[in-house]
């Protein structure tokens, strides 16, 4: 399965399925989090010292959620961005070649292909766009969720 040349490993990387990989980390995360509800899993976790907050199931699936963010964000900067130079139409015009030339479509059947995946300008500028947008969301409400939690710890050590 891996070319010739080329190692296992870069296969897999090759490959690799960031959906799969995104569900396998959330419930690692939900078996991780129910451990630690118990009391002296809590425990053991704190005698890490001042590195424990670290191991936090909250912590660890903000960081992989950021990870996972932050690889969705750098493919669609490479192929859409960088690689079809903001999804011009001449770079997906010759896709798009290259996808019936694959496919042994005739050239019918090829602008057939073609005028069934036009989207319309606004599309356009909407597919490019939202992914910022996504992005920036995701910044605004780590910044709430963080102030949320501070505030939170304020009131419990107010009480106690």
């Amino acid at each position: 399965w891996p070319k010739e040349g080329t190692s296992f490993s870069a296969a897999v990387v090759g490959v690799m399925d960031e959906t799969l990989l995104g569900w396998i980390f959330l419930i690692g995360m939900m078996i991780w989090r129910m451990f630690l509800r118990c009391h002296c899993s809590q425990k053991l976790l704190h005698m890490c010292g001042p590195v424990a907050w670290m191991f936090q199931w909250y912590n660890l699936t903000f960081a992989g959620l950021v990870l996972l963010l932050v690889r969705t964000f750098w493919d669609i900067v490479k192929y859409d961005y960088v690689g079809f130079h903001f999804l011009s139409q001449d770079k997906i015009h010759d896709q798009i070649g290259k996808i019936c030339d694959a496919k042994g479509l005739s050239d019918g059947e090829c602008d057939t292909f073609r005028t069934d995946l036009v989207i319309p300008p606004w599309l356009h500028t909407f597919s490019l766009v939202a992914p910022v947008c996504g992005l920036l969301g995701f910044f605004i409400l780590s910044m709430r969720l963080s102030y949320f939690v501070q505030t939170n710890a304020a009131a419990k050590r107010k009480v106690q």
